[in-house]
């Protein structure tokens, strides 16, 4: 089975798990879909109408709408049509325990229909480099639609140069991890980066904990032998993510 097919497979596996009864399609490879008989929820209200969606794009509601030559009609009576949801952040990687596949398909069972994940560059590759790998494999893989946050350290006058390019390619966010050793030594290169992102519009992510309190933490509770997953949360204490985010807010 071809990507392609996989994917239309795992949606339609999708719909029928939603309760969804779907029609044979008339035409391979159709371009309009048409969702019937449901009750359509929006931001502003519900309403019962029918839906029809051409390509990737919904454009119609109405009610007793008609489907084209070709199209793949879903009868959705008696259940609610919802916008997808979108999860901002997620690991999807083969490292992590879910990967593209998996995490996009569990993702889609629960009704996020967009998730973001993260990409950083390799050794001596670009941050266009590492998008496009990283968008390859997302078109061969993921089942959901994805969008990508680039993670890089440490800053640099090319990152912040980098910015202009984010945003104009579509994915205007970056992130940074305050528990890197280095970060204090860093925070002049960062501030100029934040600056730059600003300028170019682009969204800064930040995972705030402060590295020295957690070392500090952790070397307490070795010396007390408290090194058992049971121990876990308290080698993370709340205080050093008080103290990062109060100076993240700052920065």
């Amino acid at each position: 089975m071809n990507d392609w097919n996989r994917r239309d497979a795992v949606r339609a596996l999708s719909a029928a798990a939603l309760g969804a009864r779907l029609t044979p399609v008339r035409g391979v490879g159709a371009t309009e879909i048409l969702i019937r008989g449901g009750r359509v929820v929006n931001a502003d209200g519900s309403a019962d109408v029918d839906i029809r969606i051409s390509g990737e794009t919904i454009v119609e509601l109405g009610p007793a709408l008609q489907p084209g030559a070709g199209a793949r009609v879903i009868e959705a009576a008696g259940r609610l049509v919802l916008p997808g949801g979108i999860d901002p952040h997620t690991h999807l990687h083969p490292t992590f325990v879910d990967d593209l596949t998996n995490g996009s398909m569990a993702a889609l069972a629960g009704g996020i229909t967009s998730v973001g994940t993260f990409v950083g560059p390799a050794k001596d590759e670009s941050i266009p480099q590492a998008l496009d790998r990283m968008a390859q494999l997302v078109t061969q893989k993921a089942i959901a639609d994805v969008f990508l946050h680039t993670v890089v350290w440490p800053p640099s006058p090319e990152l912040a140069a980098a910015m202009p390019t984010l945003a104009d390619r579509g994915q205007p966010s970056f992130k940074v991890y305050m528990v890197q050793a280095d970060f204090g030594a860093q925070l002049d290169s960062l501030i100029k980066t934040l600056e730059a992102a600003r300028q170019a519009g682009v969204v800064t992510m930040i995972h705030c904990e402060d590295a020295a309190l957690l070392g500090a933490a952790v070397r307490r509770l070795e010396a007390q032998g408290r090194t058992s997953l049971a121990d876990y949360q308290a080698s993370r204490p709340v205080l050093a993510e008080l103290a990062a985010t109060q100076q993240a807010a700052a920065l």
